[in-house]
């Protein structure tokens, strides 16, 4: 089995399916690798552009570059093989997914590159879990100073590149392998399932879905929840704590709109999703959101108040950040 969740320091190198095998690879069965690493791409990619384009919103922005790592050492004895043969892993951490688009995939950097030494410091020998630390401390510690340059080895050539980084929201994003369909904000990471990943039709839907959790963390729900004292567990669902939490609810939804809408996708993909979602077995939402009526109907109206700003000439944005629940820009 995998090793543990990979830490990101900041950056917008957010861990992935990879990070954990699905039930069936614990057990002994097949993995399909690629499969994998299309979703961890997808929701690199997405999550990536949700977070850049939303930076104006976000205080206290980090460095983003749009790539992930990971390394030989952190899959169990049984996988590595494929995950040499597939990725071709060995001595040095490689390039796992490229945000589409993104900063590091503009300057050149390829999947499967291997990252060899950064801004001229050398990527440590230890394998594993560690070695992905270090190496994204020090992406993270150039991309601070400006732009990184990366040794990189690519089919058995040395090539350097230099990317500058971007600002974006301190959030990140990750997959959990998983048949659930669910996702989660806790303050600082995004997590969405990769049954839920499967679930969404095409990056519209998917945005529609990480954009509500990147709301809870812009609005920096778990904080005011946590100072209201309303609880997280079982009775989350009963008297003052739901109604808490479900106001949290309502505002990432109508945050949502326009977090979708600045990224460039089709905010009309948030109803759609949310109304496919509702019908689908299993995935029933507790009293802590509003029923799926009001729900629908408060997106709707957003839609709607969105489509006339632009209409009347007004930058969304700017009358966003006027709301006293949002953070200052």
């Amino acid at each position: 089995m995998l090793g543990s969740i990979r830490a990101l320091l900041h950056l917008m190198v957010i861990p992935g399916t990879l990070a954990s095998m699905p039930a069936a690879a614990r057990a002994g069965g097949p993995v399909d690798l690629e499969a994998l690493r299309d979703a961890d791409r997808a929701v690199l990619t997405v999550g990536y552009r949700l977070a850049t384009s939303a930076v104006r919103l976000c205080p206290k922005p980090v460095p983003a570059l749009g790539l992930e790592l990971h390394d030989l050492g952190q899959y169990g004895i049984q996988y590595r093989a494929a995950a040499a043969g597939r990725f071709g892993l060995g001595r040095w951490p490689g390039v796992l997914a490229l945000a589409q688009g993104g900063q590091a995939a503009n300057a050149g950097v390829r999947e499967d590159d291997a990252v060899v030494a950064v801004d001229g410091s050398e990527v440590p020998a230890e394998q594993g879990f560690a070695r992905v630390q270090v190496a994204l401390r020090q992406i993270d510690e150039a991309a601070r100073r400006g732009a990184v340059e990366l040794d990189l080895r690519r089919r058995g050539q040395d090539v350097q590149v230099w990317i500058q980084p971007t600002p974006a929201c301190p959030t990140h994003f990750q997959t959990r392998p998983s048949s659930d369909m669910q996702a989660r904000a806790d303050g600082s990471i995004v997590e969405i399932t990769t049954g839920l990943v499967g679930f969404t039709h095409g990056a519209d839907e998917l945005a529609a879905v990480l954009a509500h959790e990147l709301a809870h963390n812009i609005l920096h729900h778990r904080e005011s929840l946590a100072a209201a004292g309303a609880s997280r567990g079982l009775l989350r669902i009963f008297g003052r704590s739901a109604r808490l939490i479900r106001d949290t609810e309502d505002e990432a939804d109508r945050l949502s709109v326009y977090l979708v809408d600045r990224a460039g996708y089709r905010p009309s993909a948030i109803l759609l999703f949310w109304q496919r979602f509702r019908h689908t077995p299993g995935a029933l939402l507790d009293a802590t959101h509003a029923p799926d009526a009001k729900r629908v109907a408060t997106i709707s109206a957003e839609i709607g108040r969105l489509e006339t700003l632009k209409r009347a000439g007004v930058d969304p944005l700017s009358t966003l950040l006027q709301r006293s629940s949002l953070p200052p820009g």
